[in-house]
C-alpha cells in the first residue's frame, strides 16, 4: 500500500470506531481514546527528533484502532493490577471493547484487518535517519 492508501485506512477505520461509540453517551469514547494517544505521539516525536512520514493525527488514530482491535482479539481481560504495565490508552481501549463490543464488531463488518495489520505507522524519512545514525556512530565509536 502506498502511502495515501494507508491514510485513507486509518481514516476509515477511525471513522467505524467513531460511529461504533461515540452515539452511546455522553462522552465521545473514540476521541478520548484519539486524544490520550496524541499526547503521546507529541511527547515521542519530541523525543525523537525523528521526521516521521504519518502525522501526529494519522498516528495517534491507528494506534486507538489498535488497541480496539488488540482488544478485539485478546482473550484475556485486564485487571486492575494490569494498569501500572500498559499505556493507559491500552487500558482504555480494552474497556471500549468490554463494553461495546457487539456496536464496534458490527460497525467494522466487512473491514480489511488484514491490510490494516501490515500497516509499519513508524516509518519515517531518510534523511532523518542517515543524520541520527551519524550521530550515533559517532557517539559509540572508540
Amino acid at each position: 500500500m502506498n502511502n495515501k492508501e494507508i491514510k485513507k485506512l486509518i481514516s476509515n477505520a477511525y471513522y467505524r470506531l467513531e460511529l461504533a461509540t461515540d452515539n452511546v453517551s455522553w462522552t465521545h469514547y473514540a476521541d478520548e481514546l484519539y486524544k490520550i494517544e496524541k499526547e503521546y505521539e507529541k511527547k515521542h516525536r519530541k523525543y525523537t527528533e525523528c521526521n516521521y512520514i504519518f502525522s501526529i493525527n494519522d498516528c495517534a488514530k491507528y494506534w486507538a484502532v489498535k488497541h480496539i482491535v488488540d482488544g478485539l482479539n485478546d482473550t484475556k481481560e485486564l485487571n486492575v493490577k494490569s494498569y501500572l504495565h500498559l499505556k493507559k490508552s491500552v487500558f482504555y481501549a480494552y474497556s471500549m471493547v468490554a463494553n461495546y463490543r457487539e456496536r464496534i464488531e458490527k460497525e467494522f463488518k466487512g473491514f480489511d484487518f488484514d491490510k490494516f495489520n501490515e500497516i509499519n505507522i513508524t516509518e519515517w524519512k531518510e534523511d532523518k535517519v542517515a543524520w541520527l545514525l551519524r550521530k550515533n556512530l559517532k557517539f559509540y565509536s572508540p
